[in-house]
């Protein structure tokens, strides 16, 4: 077999020879196991089959690094000393080449094993958890930005909505789907300036992405008719309307059940939320309904 590695094998018959040397690794890891020879080192009346045991081992291993020596003879020849021998020729692969009282060489892992560094990852900041809003605090939390609407349409799964394309000074026109049909035609809503809210998380109505709410008070319930609020003449898209004395919170996004815990409505044609007047640059936003209705 030796002299065939040598010379070159075809493919086929190299990985046949080398699977039959594996096959007598192998075989020789299941006698160890079999005899268990850390078990007989301990009981005095098997030291002969202890022995037995180490030569037969010994042996198989000096054989099967010597038929290896073509294919890895470094590795074989390191091998080899740590048994206290080396291979000279092909008459070493005969059985029975260690005669006993050869002195043994260090033993250490031929092929150690691979520790690939595994670099401790950081832990990564959880991310920030906004807590519950409470009623008192919802005023400050929200965003009411004046926008301008750009654009009109008609919602083509939807017949009470529009869809509506709104300037909020943001470089980008936002998408608002609003059921005004009952109150507006197209053309009255073309350029008009309303109050958005404008970091109510978005949501998806009949298939479309509405990207926050506008203001509106309620004028006829049952007639399901509003008016929209009034801003100032002068506010431009992107100012913001706050109520007075309250100072904004840090930026989150809001749901609607937020809104819901607070109310706003109308006093004197104003929007108030309770005792707290919703003004932009200081003037008053303005709703043309009835006293004491609410502002949706």
């Amino acid at each position: 077999m030796i002299a065939e590695i040598k010379e070159g094998l075809p493919q086929a018959r190299l990985s046949q020879s080398i699977e039959t040397i594996m096959q007598l690794v192998r075989s020789i890891n299941r006698y160890l196991e079999v005899k268990a020879p850390w078990k007989l080192a301990k009981d005095e009346t098997k030291k002969d089959e202890l022995a037995t045991v180490l030569y037969v081992s010994a042996e198989a291993v000096r054989l099967s690094l010597s038929l290896l020596w073509p294919v890895i003879p470094a590795k074989a020849e390191e091998g080899l000393a740590m048994i206290g021998c080396k291979f000279q020729s092909a008459d070493d692969l005969a059985w029975g080449i260690l005669k006993g009282g050869e002195a043994f060489g260090e033993g250490k892992p031929l092929f150690p094993r691979i520790e690939e560094e595994v670099k401790k990852q950081e832990p990564q900041p959880k991310p920030k958890q906004n807590k519950p809003l409470m009623a008192a605090d919802v005023p400050a939390a929200m965003d009411m930005r004046v926008a301008q609407i750009k654009e009109v349409a008609d919602h083509p799964d939807a017949t009470s909505l529009y869809v509506l394309k709104v300037d909020a000074g943001e470089g980008e026109l936002r998408t608002i789907c609003s059921g005004l049909k009952n109150s507006y035609k197209a053309e009255e809503l073309q350029d008009r300036k309303i109050l958005l809210f404008a970091n109510l998380k978005p949501s998806a109505l009949r298939g479309i992405m509405s990207q926050g709410m506008l203001f509106a008070g309620d004028l006829d319930n049952e007639a399901h008719t509003c008016r929209l609020v009034s801003v100032p003449e002068d506010a431009k898209p992107g100012d913001r309307a706050l109520f007075k004395g309250v100072a904004p919170s840090e930026p989150r996004e809001l749901k609607v059940k937020d809104f819901e815990k607070i109310a706003l409505s109308v006093k004197g044609g104003a929007v108030f939320c309770d005792a707290l007047a919703l003004e932009v640059n200081g003037k008053p936003v303005t709703c043309d309904v009835a006293d004491g209705n609410g502002v949706h």
